[in-house]
């Protein structure tokens, strides 16, 4: 980064190609994704996420929906082939919507079942924090890691247009 910013030139045309994080991009999209530190958080994302552990099927599910607005603007449901205890699911969870974030983003994780006691979050505590979830507000993400679990495979979608999840109503008496 510092390199590449000490030109007296535009390096436009530039392209990266990190082995490392095993991304090629230009230079401008490298720069907004991984220039940590270089840039003011501006903007927010905000998603819902859990995690499904099965012991005896040695399987782990994040399941993940991301939200604009109350709306979702994309889905990962993301498979572990292998128990992970609780604390290993925090962390799982934690570096991967850390992994989604830009240079610019901040992230509010809103987790179902999530425990981070025995986590140390000073490495995402700069940009993500965690809160924990209802329910109610996460059965998009459970329905994920149902999904993802049953499946044994990833899924990971980003949507041109956003989504409203529509809940599935329980009537209970009656009601």
């Amino acid at each position: 980064m510092a390199i590449v910013q000490s030109l007296t030139f535009d390096p436009s045309p530039l392209s990266v190609s990190d082995q490392i994080k095993g991304v090629s991009l230009p230079w401008k999209q490298y720069e907004r994704k991984y220039a940590h530190g270089l840039f003011f958080r501006t903007d927010s994302r905000w998603f819902v996420a859990t995690i499904i552990a099965n012991k005896a099927e040695e399987a782990t599910a994040l399941g993940v929906a991301e939200r604009v607005k109350g709306e979702t603007v994309a889905i990962h449901g993301i498979f572990y082939n292998g128990y992970l205890t609780n604390k290993e699911q925090a962390y799982f969870l934690l570096n991967y919507i850390y992994d989604e974030l830009g240079a610019t983003d901040f992230g509010f994780i809103r987790g179902l079942k999530v425990n981070t006691g025995k986590v140390d979050l000073t490495k995402f505590t700069e940009r993500l924090r965690i809160h924990p979830s209802n329910p109610r507000q996460a059965e998009e993400a459970v329905k994920l890691a149902e999904s993802t679990l049953q499946r044994r495979t990833d899924i990971v979608e980003y949507f041109d247009e956003p989504i409203k999840y529509k809940r599935e109503e329980q009537h209970e008496h009656g009601l």
